[in-house]
Order: C-alpha cells, then sequence, then structure tokens
C-alpha cells in the first residue's frame, strides 16, 4: 500500500578506485514479493549494461534495510583525471574509452 504521506529519494555517485558506483534508494512500500521484480525496465537495464560493460558492470535491485528500494549500479572501470578548464573554456572531463 502506498504511504500517503510522500516519499524521498536519494541518489549518490562515488568514485572508489578504478569504479564508479551509482545507487538510487527510496524510502517507500519496496518491491512486491512475487516475481513482478524484474519487468521490462529492469531488464532492459540490465541487458544495456551487459552489451556496453560485459562482466565490468554489476546491477542490483533489492529491498533496503528499513524499507523501500536500492537500485545500484557500478561499473568497474579507469577513469582519467580531469584536466584543467582554460579560461573561457567549459570543462570537460576526458574518460578512458578502454574498459579494464
Amino acid at each position: 500500500e502506498p504511504s500517503e504521506r510522500g516519499g524521498l529519494i536519494r541518489v549518490t555517485i562515488r568514485r572508489r578506485g578504478d569504479a564508479l558506483h551509482m545507487e538510487v534508494r527510496d524510502n517507500g512500500v519496496g518491491l512486491p514479493p512475487d516475481n513482478l521484480r524484474e519487468r521490462v525496465g529492469l531488464r532492459n537495464t540490465r541487458e544495456r549494461l551487459r552489451q556496453l560493460y560485459g562482466e565490468n558492470a554489476t546491477f542490483v535491485v533489492d529491498d533496503a534495510d528499513g524499507g523501500g528500494v536500492v537500485a545500484a549500479i557500478t561499473l568497474h572501470r579507469r577513469f582519467a583525471a580531469a584536466r584543467p578548464a582554460r579560461r573561457g573554456t567549459p570543462s570537460r572531463t576526458r574518460v578512458h574509452s578502454g574498459i579494464t
């Protein structure tokens, strides 16, 4: 049963070593107890990550401790350090295109 009092969604993105960890967490009612957990959207996300990153990505969706749902994606690859921007030039971050 959805809550009448509204909810919270927290998005966290962290770099840990050579991995980028992204997490979306809410405080809602959680996942349904039956096999409806992975429908088209989650399957498509999982397949797209597999196609783009192969074994270098993980994708987990589960009930969060204390209620709600947590979805986490970790991309294991090396990120090049950002170059300082020149004056008058927009800042850009260069990302190494090879997966390691």
